[in-house]
């Protein structure tokens, strides 16, 4: 019956009810279910079928199996009948909820048969667990009381065999370890005690300790906060005072500059005045003369200057070589010391061989160091086991006999040891001192190695702290010596000047001179006696100007022996001035026979070759001017010629007269005849050998044949390996362009870096590819920028770099023009023109350099 319900309650579409858990018993949980709410249902379908006798859930459970399966099935039948009775009549939506309604009882009379049924399980299984519960507590005390029993008997046996052996002993031996008991325990009291007291004292010595630290750290922080307070105000007091004596010293600098510039101001100006005041003639001779006696103090003054400093660069130089010739020879001996030290890591070597066979015979080890794996040395022909000493090197301290002696006797001495324990034991002996000699001299040569070392090292630093300081004294000597060369071109300008005004006035004077000498003479021979002492006159001029041209023209002349020569040469055109018109007014013949015999025995033509008079200087000047401008005109055509006919893009293309012209190009034209003659194209003149060009064409010079050469190879076609490792330059350059993500700038950021500056931005930029002659929208170039910005050492970073130094911007103003009207003190001026600018051109207004900018 119960797996019937169990059945039918798998069957349902419900879950039944969770059985409560917490109730004390299965009687409490009946007693609490409302019987009329379970049993109404039933009730009220088993009414109309047969009377009933409503029981409540107490007595329905009271009943015996049997008959309670009796009437549940009873029930149920009736209930069938009554749903057939009622489904007849009724319609199919009634039937619907008709269904539904019995659905619900029928699961809620399976919700409670089924809590029923737990219900007794729980009741059943918590009877069984009570009854288990009092089995096991009578069963644990069963045992209990045997286990009992059997303690107490053997309790007895052992307290009666206690009594018969002797109750005594036991009595001593609990009083006996009562009293080592209470010992021990006393002692470990007074142990605790110790340990609490030694732990107190030693807090309070650690308190005390830890309090003094404090106390110490405190005071070296306040020492530190005082003593970085003191530095910094100490600092500060003598930073201010640098600061104010730099200012003071800056400011009485800029003062005395000023007012030394305004001296020279003053002083050129004065001088110019008085040059301009003074009347031409013998006055302004004799303030020439001044200027150029003034000239010469001041140019010996810096001619001695700049030998002292030539002798001091000289000094100076043999001194970086006599220190790095010592650094050198440092070099050698720190190379000995590394020798030594490698000396040193073989006795390091040794030293650990040692120490490993001394392990070895330490720890008796077999089949090492020479002992066979047997455990036994290995015997030699004599049957004497080998010495371990055999082992080590020849000349190694260990082979030394006095170092074995005295152990030795005393191994001898022990009974009971063998020879080979003996002879091992001399050995490890021998092996120690060994080490201890080794070591010894280990650390002898490393303390000494150390001393050298140190002594090398300073020697070095000191040297290169010579060699620094002498850098610096050479670099500043190099400054001083560039601005006296500075100062000495200045000089030797402004003698020159000095020097063609004098003789631009001895000409004036010279011209009027023969003037009055052709106006003047009287007489035949008062003429005739003038041209003779003109005669002689030209021929010590003709003697004084051919020596004069011979050390020119050989370069053995200094620049204060080119000055004074030049004093000297017009010192004696003075004097022949002076001779030659004294003597023509002295004479008192005929005006117009005289001016013919003066002429015609003064011989004119020779005095042009003199080229002395004012006249002949200009005639010689014209015609200089002229054969230049002739010159550049034709190298003008020439060049036009060039352009309008250019060179054939390939040398093998070359026709007889391209070769011809390319001979003018290297200033080789004496040879183009030659050339001709042999009809040399540029396809013959790639397979010409030297000893054609020499024994064929004629080229004896070997610098000429040189020269072709070096110029054919540089137009010589590239071959075919040349152009794949063109081709691989110019792709490895592009990609590492490209890798590195480096472009040509724009022009307007390479002015700003200009106009900034930025020297090392500008030369990056230049070494890009960037045109140095590029212009901006006014047509200044980089150049002019530097100069408008005064910046010499970019100007010369760019005329290093060819760039053009007399460049027009739109304005026709040059650099030249703005360093001169921006610059005071006119350093980069003298520079620029020291570099070849023009100070003769003109801008849009007609403004020269010294004019300014004219704006």
């Amino acid at each position: 019956m119960a797996d019937q319900q169990r059945s039918s309650r798998r069957g349902l579409d419900y879950e039944p009810n969770e059985t409560p858990s917490r109730m004390a018993s299965v009687d409490d949980f009946l007693d609490s279910v409302d019987d009329a709410l379970l049993l109404a249902p039933v009730s009220q379908h088993a009414r109309g079928a047969q009377p009933h006798v409503v029981r409540t859930l107490r007595d329905f459970n009271r009943m015996p199996p049997p008959a309670r399966d009796r009437e549940v099935k009873r029930e149920m039948e009736t209930a069938q009948v009554e749903r057939e009775e009622k489904l007849q009549g009724m319609m199919m939506q009634e039937q619907l909820d008709l269904f539904g309604e019995m659905a619900r009882r029928i699961q809620g009379m399976a919700r409670m048969v089924s809590g029923k049924r737990e219900a007794n399980e729980a009741r059943e299984r918590f009877e069984r667990v009570v009854e288990e519960a009092k089995a096991a507590l009578r069963i644990q005390r069963a045992i209990r009381g045997a286990l009992g029993r059997r303690f107490v008997r053997m309790f007895h046996e052992l307290e009666t065999r206690n009594l018969v052996l002797g109750a005594s002993a036991t009595h001593i031996q609990r009083i006996v370890r009562g009293m080592f008991g209470r010992e021990i325990a006393r002692i470990k009291r007074e142990r605790a005690a110790i340990a609490l007291m030694q732990r107190w004292y030693r807090g309070c010595r650690g308190r005390h300790v830890a309090s003094m630290e404090r106390a110490r750290l405190e005071h070296l922080r306040l020492r530190a906060e005082s003593a970085c307070k003191i530095q910094a105000a100490w600092r500060m007091k003598v930073t201010r005072e640098e600061f104010q004596l730099l200012r003071v010293h800056m400011v009485a600098a800029l003062e005395i500059e000023r007012v030394y510039r305004g001296h020279l101001g003053r002083r050129r100006t004065h001088r110019r005045r008085d040059w301009e005041n003074a009347e031409p003639g013998p006055e302004r001779l004799k303030l020439g003369l001044r200027l150029i006696e003034e000239s010469k103090v001041a140019f010996e003054r810096q001619q001695e200057e700049i030998d002292a400093l030539h002798r001091s660069q000289e000094k100076a130089e043999n001194r970086v070589s006599h220190i790095h010739a010592e650094l050198r020879e440092s070099e050698k001996e720190l190379a000995v010391l590394e020798r030594e030290l490698q000396e040193i890591d073989q006795i390091e070597r040794d030293l650990h061989e040692l120490t490993h066979e001394r392990e070895v015979l330490q720890l008796k080890i077999t089949g090492a160091a020479g002992i066979a794996s047997t455990g036994e040395p290995p015997r030699m022909g004599s049957g004497k086991p080998p010495d371990v000493l055999a082992l080590l090197p020849e000349g190694h301290p260990s082979m030394d006999d006095d170092a074995l002696l005295a152990p030795s006797q005393d191994v001898d001495d022990e009974p009971g040891t063998s020879t080979a324990e003996r002879r091992l034991q001399a050995d490890a002996h021998a092996l120690e001192v060994a080490i201890h000699r080794k070591r010894a001299e280990r650390e002898r040569k490393r303390q000494e190695l150390e001393a050298e070392f140190a002594a090398v090292f300073q020697e070095v630093s000191r040297k290169k702290h010579a060699l620094e300081r002498l850098e610096v004294s050479i670099a500043d000597m190099d400054a001083t010596r560039v601005r006296k060369d500075r100062e000495f071109s200045r000089l030797q300008r402004n003698l020159m000047e000095l020097l063609q005004e004098q003789k631009y006035e001895l000409d004036t004077l010279r011209e009027k001179g023969i003037e009055l000498e052709t106006a003047t003479a009287t007489s035949a021979a008062a003429a005739t006696a003038t041209a003779l002492r003109a005669k002689e006159h030209e021929k010590r001029a003709a003697t004084m100007f051919n020596q004069t041209e011979e050390l020119m023209k050989f370069q053995f002349m200094s620049m204060s022996l080119s000055y004074f020569s030049s004093l000297n040469m017009l010192q004696q055109l003075r004097e022949m001035n002076a001779d030659t018109t004294t003597a023509a007014v002295a004479s008192s013949a005929d005006a117009a026979a005289a001016a013919a015999a003066a002429a015609t025995a003064a011989n004119v033509p020779s005095i042009k070759h003199m080229k002395l008079g004012a006249e002949d200087v200009a005639m010689g000047t014209l015609k200089k001017k002229q054969a230049e401008l002739a010159a550049a005109r034709l190298a003008e055509q020439e060049a036009k010629r060039s352009k309008a006919e250019p060179f054939p893009p390939e040398m093998r293309l070359w026709s007889v007269s391209d070769v011809a012209r390319w001979l003018d190009t290297l200033s080789l034209g004496q040879y183009k005849d030659a050339f001709r003659e042999a009809s040399v194209d540029g396809d013959f003149l790639l397979e010409l050998r030297e000893e054609d060009l020499v024994q064929v064409l004629g080229m004896e010079h070997k610098l000429h044949v040189r020269k072709v050469i070096l110029g054919r190879d540089k137009l010589r076609p590239l071959s075919e390996t040349d152009h794949v490792k063109k081709a691989l330059v110019l792709r490895e350059e592009h990609a590492e362009r490209e890798r590195d993500g480096v472009a040509m700038p724009a022009t307007d950021v390479v002015f700003s870096q200009c106009r900034n500056g930025r020297v090392k931005r500008l030369g990056e930029s230049l070494n890009l590819g960037f045109p140095v002659d590029k212009e901006d929208e006014k047509g200044n170039t980089l150049l002019m920028c530097a100069a408008q910005n005064l910046n010499l050492k970019m100007c010369e970073m760019l005329i290093n770099r060819n760039c053009d130094v007399n460049h027009r911007n739109s304005s026709g103003n040059t650099a030249l023009h703005f360093a001169m009207a921006y610059d005071s003190e006119g350093t980069l001026a003298e520079y620029l023109i020291q570099q070849g600018a023009d100070d003769t051109i003109e801008n849009a207004v007609g403004c020269t350099c010294y004019d300014g900018l004219g704006q």
